[in-house]
C-alpha cells in the first residue's frame, strides 16, 4: 500500500477491529457493507477497512462528521461512498424500527425457570409470590412491554452517512428515506431530531 494516506486510514480501521467490537453492533454486520475502491487508482479496498471505519464511527456520539472522516471519504470513489451512505442509513433505520423479537420457546423456558426459583425463595422466607404460574405470567407481561430497539445510541454512525453522501444526489436518495422516517415515526423525537441534523450536516458538505 504505497499511498501514505491509504495506509494511515487502513491502520486506523484495522486497529479498531483488533479491539473488542461491542456486542451491541452485531446488527450492523448482519450484512456486509458495499465494496469500496480507492479514488486515485481504482483498486479494491479490503472489506475490513469499511468495517473498522464503521466501528470507529459508532464510538462517537455526534452526527456532524469530523474533518478526518470527510477526508477519508474523499479517498474513496464517490459512487462507492454514496452506496455506503445509503446502505448505512437504511441499516440504521431498519434496526431502529425493527419489531420486538418474538418470544422463543427457549426464552419461555428461561422465564419459567426464573419464576420457579423465585417462588421457591418466597416460600422459604414465607413471603408473597409463592405461585410460580402467577410469577411466570408477570414475567411474560414484562417481556411484552419491553422497549423496541433503538439506534439512537449509535447516532455516530450517521456522521459517516453525512461524510459519504453525495450532496448533489442526497435529495433523491437520502432525503426521501429520512422524510419517510419522520412521517412514520414522528413520536420518536430523539431519532427525528438526529436525522434532521444528518440532513443539515450533508447540506454543509
Amino acid at each position: 500500500m504505497a499511498n501514505k494516506e491509504h495506509y494511515r486510514f487502513w491502520q486506523q480501521a484495522i486497529e479498531a477491529l483488533r479491539q473488542d467490537v461491542p456486542d451491541n453492533l452485531d446488527w450492523l454486520f448482519a450484512e456486509d457493507p458495499p465494496l469500496l475502491r480507492w479514488r486515485d487508482d481504482g483498486a479494491d479496498i479490503d472489506p475490513r477497512l469499511a468495517k473498522g471505519w464503521l466501528v470507529l464511527a459508532a464510538r462517537r456520539d455526534d452526527v456532524e462528521p469530523t474533518e478526518t472522516q470527510r477526508r477519508q471519504a474523499s479517498l474513496i470513489q464517490s459512487d462507492d461512498t454514496a452506496a455506503l451512505a445509503m446502505w448505512l442509513l437504511k441499516t440504521w433505520i431498519a434496526f431502529d424500527t425493527a419489531p420486538a423479537p418474538e418470544l422463543t420457546d427457549e426464552r419461555r423456558r428461561e422465564l419459567r425457570d426464573i419464576a420457579e426459583r423465585a417462588a421457591q425463595v418466597a416460600r422459604r422466607f414465607n413471603r408473597g409470590g409463592t405461585d410460580p404460574e402467577a410469577r411466570y405470567q408477570q414475567l411474560l407481561e414484562q417481556e411484552a412491554r419491553s422497549e423496541p430497539s433503538s439506534a439512537l445510541p449509535h447516532r455516530g454512525l450517521l456522521a459517516l452517512v453525512a461524510a459519504c453522501a453525495d450532496p448533489e444526489t442526497a435529495g433523491v436518495t437520502i432525503r426521501p428515506e429520512v422524510e419517510a422516517y419522520l412521517s412514520d415515526h414522528h413520536q420518536r423525537s430523539g431519532q427525528c431530531e438526529t436525522l434532521r441534523c444528518l440532513l443539515a450536516a450533508i447540506e454543509e458538505t
